[in-house]
């Protein structure tokens, strides 16, 4: 445990802290009945006036139901891409809520357009380093940023009536696996 304690404390040094908790925010701004679960829009601040998008797959019943939060890898369409969507419907399935939410520069969160409203580059890694870059004179990176995300992402399940606040899983692909790695070691709520 101490050993966890050093390392953790390493990690969040490196990171340059995490910003402090604000309230959230968070609505739904859509809901649809996909038969045989439910499924929910939500927009919440993890930061003031910092967006995150994502989607929340819920069983069918009041619940309270366990939770797994997804975040999502490198793609330009995030929580719209298949794999994401066939991953969380088959949690969903399986009796688990899941809540899967577009990174910083990718999905509905892309920062950077052309005048017409295209987007600026193709490939959100593109818009990662741009970001980072940015960050690096104020003395925190990107990482902060989309960690914190991640944080107050858990934060917003344990804000549900619907979802078992200490029953918490994270799981997520190529960036989203690292993502899930890095949460993992900075959160205690997650459980598997």
């Amino acid at each position: 445990v101490a050993w966890q304690q050093r390392q953790r404390a390493s990690f969040l040094t490196s990171l340059g802290g995490l910003p402090d908790r604000t309230p959230l925010n968070a609505r739904v701004t859509g809901q649809r009945d996909c038969g045989t679960y439910r499924m929910e829009k939500i927009l919440f601040e993890s930061q003031p006036g910092f967006l995150v998008s994502g989607l929340l797959y819920l069983p069918l019943g009041g619940g309270p139901h366990p939770a797994v939060l997804m975040p999502c890898g490198h793609t330009s369409i995030a929580k719209a891409g298949e794999v994401y969507q066939k991953a969380s419907i088959s949690l969903v399935h399986a009796g688990l809520a899941v809540f899967c939410f577009d990174p910083i520069g990718q999905g509905e969160r892309r920062h950077f357009r052309q005048p017409d409203g295209k987007v600026e580059f193709e490939s959100p890694t593109s818009e990662h380093q741009l970001m980072g870059i940015s960050a690096t004179p104020l003395g925190i990176g990107l990482a902060r940023a989309m960690i914190w995300d991640g944080i107050r992402a858990l934060d917003y399940l344990q804000s549900r009536k619907d979802i078992r606040g200490d029953s918490l899983g994270c799981t997520g692909v190529s960036g989203g696996g690292a993502m899930t790695s890095y949460l993992m070691a900075l959160d205690e709520r997650i459980v598997a």
